[in-house]
């Protein structure tokens, strides 16, 4: 039975939906800017309780613990590197990640604060390449505008991984396929359509394509340039 998402309280497993636990200022996280090793995914972290995670099996009766959000205004979301589908393998120096769900709770319970976690991201080595487009796509496109349509795709992407009930019905999103659909509307917001290669278990052998659609806005005046304002993804029947 899928467990439910669980928030990290001092001396108590609050389930989601119970009122949020508030944050002393004394109880912030104290470590400063963590270190994220690009090239393996692992990063550290060092949060005072409460520590503010939603946390749920990575699979469905299996080992492993994997982030599916952070609490608002929580040490975790303070720290700002943790985001949805980051696993976790240490607590301390308990390995979490071949525990079950429901011991991997008592460990984290257990613990004193502050709360030293390792913590892994799944490097996508493909994110750094040219992405696919159609030929007559391309051809429709001006130059500007084909760089409007990669930036919102790359964005597209970053929130397919990072959104719960995505991750949930669908499993991750290993790379993009191809981009078939994309243009400039009215508005100055981009759409775009592309085919995305899905695996349940993570290994490229047991996987699908889907279809995703998303509207975004590219602004360099905020926060990273590109804002998703409506994403979608259908499973390819084909």
């Amino acid at each position: 039975e899928e467990k439910m998402l669980a928030a990290l309280a001092v001396g108590s497993l609050a389930l989601r939906g119970s009122q949020r636990p508030r944050c002393a200022p004394s109880a912030r996280a104290r470590m400063g800017s963590p270190r994220y090793d690009t090239n393996s995914g692992i990063f550290t972290v060092l949060l005072h309780k409460p520590l503010g995670l939603l946390l749920e099996e990575e699979f469905a009766g299996g080992t492993g613990v994997q982030v599916s959000g952070t609490q608002k205004d929580s040490n975790a979301e303070r720290i700002g590197i943790i985001q949805p589908g980051d696993r976790l393998l240490r607590a301390n120096d308990t390995d979490i990640e071949t525990l079950q769900f429901d011991a991997a709770m008592e460990v984290l319970m257990d613990l004193q604060s502050p709360v030293k976690l390792t913590l892994s991201r799944a490097v996508h080595a493909e994110d750094a390449k040219s992405l696919d487009i159609t030929s007559n796509l391309i051809n429709m496109l001006s130059s500007k505008d084909a760089v409007l349509v990669d930036r919102v795709v790359r964005a597209a992407r970053s929130a397919v991984r990072t959104n719960v009930r995505a991750a949930r019905e669908l499993g991750r999103l290993l790379r993009v396929e191809i981009i078939i659909g994309a243009g400039v509307q009215k508005d100055g917001s981009i759409k775009v359509r592309f085919f995305g290669i899905f695996s349940t278990t993570g290994n490229v052998n047991d996987s699908y394509s889907c279809n995703v659609s998303a509207t975004g806005v590219v602004d360099d005046t905020v926060g990273e340039g590109v804002t998703i304002t409506k994403l979608s993804c259908a499973k390819d029947e084909g």
